[in-house]
């Protein structure tokens, strides 16, 4: 499965509103969805304890709506 999401990956897609990210992911760079206006749920397919262990980059998230994290 996916392990990266790389810097900017979904940077700018401003009609994304919501994405499931698998139990591989490792990290998340920098700004990976900066920008991202309607974005406002993420699912992981994993635990809390494995999302802690994601390495997330700076501002990974800013300018999106995403509040919380739901795990599978």
């Amino acid at each position: 499965g996916i392990q990266r999401l790389g810097c900017g990956a979904f940077m700018g897609c401003k009609k994304l509103k919501k994405l499931e990210l698998p139990n591989s992911l490792i990290e998340i760079g920098e700004k990976a969805f900066f920008g991202c206006y309607l974005l406002k749920t993420l699912s992981f397919s994993g635990t809390q304890e494995k999302w802690d262990s994601v390495q997330k980059g700076d501002m990974w998230k800013m300018y999106t709506q995403v509040k919380k994290i739901s795990f599978n």
